[in-house]
């Protein structure tokens, strides 16, 4: 990403343009979206602001191109659409979820487990956003477990944040992809 902020932002603003409006933009979104979720480490938190607010646009048009196949877990709530959202449920009704936070906060629990899930996350992502990020992870976490090897700190830095951020929007489609994170970890 470009070294000035401004920069950074009108490249982030041309990219989810593309996304929302090119034609062919499922073909590209495998090269684009991850500017997209880079920009959410940004340093500059209107930058980061902005690259939640382009997710969930595109997570909008993500559920509009794929309503039939989105239909059951948008009429339905997502407990319909499989045991893996079931699961999650049960466990954010059984603990309590820290979105933004960190494993430094403290305070009571009230002896439940706590999920802290890394900002700059404020909510749970909409539907189609975490489908969208699901589907093109496999490509990503390649990349990103090749660049986890990189000898210069800075590469490696940005490639575990990014993995990071990537991991909690996919959600349970992370899980098809452990081996490859195992392998990249060790």
């Amino acid at each position: 990403m470009p070294a000035n902020k401004q920069v950074r932002r009108a490249f982030l603003d041309a990219v989810a343009g593309w996304l929302v409006t090119l034609r062919e933009r499922a073909d590209h979104a495998p090269r684009l979206l991850p500017y997209i979720l880079a920009a959410l480490s940004d340093d500059t938190p209107s930058t980061v602001a902005a690259a939640m607010c382009h997710l969930d646009v595109l997570g909008a048009a993500h559920e509009v191109e794929h309503a039939a196949l989105l239909a059951d877990a948008i009429r339905f709530g997502e407990a319909a659409s499989g045991g893996a959202e079931r699961a999650w449920a049960t466990a954010l009704q059984q603990a309590r979820a820290v979105y933004g936070g960190s494993s430094n906060n403290s305070g009571s629990n009230n002896n439940k487990e706590v999920f802290f899930v890394p900002g700059p996350f404020t909510q749970r992502p909409r539907l189609g956003t975490r489908r969208l990020v699901a589907a093109h992870l496999a490509p990503a976490l390649h990349a990103l477990c090749a660049e986890l090897s990189s000898w210069q700190t800075a590469p490696r830095a940005s490639a575990a944040r990014l993995l990071v951020l990537q991991l909690v929007l996919a959600e349970d489609a992370a899980a098809r992809h452990a081996q490859v994170g195992v392998v990249a970890m060790h």
